[in-house]
């Protein structure tokens, strides 16, 4: 089931009314889709917020537009968030309808520990939080899972040793590193200094 928001046409027109409109919960959205016009609404900020937290700005989404109560399915195209606070401050939605390709970015989940990680030390460093990928609207997953349990030190996952999906194409390039093993320096003994 898609979380559902609710878009009401935008009261606000002036600098000043976006502002006092922010202040009460809401931000401005548009909804765009290749070719058609793009429409302007106002959405409560705080559920936004939550999804994108929760399942970063790749998930899909169920969107009620009022006064008619239209449904329609989107995807977060972008946000722009304040450079101080990082609060969200405005997002822009891509509309998907059936017969549509899309390209988005998913969450990397990372299952399970090398035992060089308890064993020696060793760190996990992360290069990657995100894919980039092309599938149809009805196979967007939710997430990508890639194993850590495998790993040894100084062994690095790339894109290309991801195996092949049928439901979608990843588009990052293969020779990018989504996670390493590496030592951690600061678990290392500290050699005795001789007086």
């Amino acid at each position: 089931m898609l979380r559902k928001f609710t878009l009401t046409p935008i009261k606000a027109k002036s600098k000043g009314e976006i502002s006092r409109l922010r202040k009460e919960g809401f931000i401005p959205v548009s909804l765009q889709h290749k070719g058609a016009v793009t429409t302007h609404y106002q959405l409560a900020v705080q559920p936004l917020s939550e999804f994108i937290l929760r399942h970063g700005d790749a998930g899909m989404v169920d969107l009620i537009i009022e006064p008619e109560t239209a449904t329609q399915k989107a995807i977060i195209q972008s946000v722009q968030r304040d450079p101080v606070s990082g609060k969200l401050i405005q997002a822009t939605f891509q509309q998907i309808r059936k017969d549509d390709r899309l390209t988005t970015h998913v969450p990397i989940s990372f299952t399970g520990e090398p035992a060089d990680v308890v064993l020696s030390g060793a760190m996990v460093q992360h290069a990657l939080t995100t894919l980039e990928i092309e599938c149809a609207q009805d196979s967007l997953p939710s997430h990508i899972t890639v194993a850590l349990d495998h790993m040894v030190l100084g062994h690095a996952i790339r894109v290309s040793d991801l195996p092949v999906n049928p439901h979608f194409k990843i588009v990052t390039p293969g020779n990018m590193v989504i996670v390493s093993l590496t030592v951690n320096r600061a678990a290392l003994p500290v050699p005795a200094v001789a007086v």
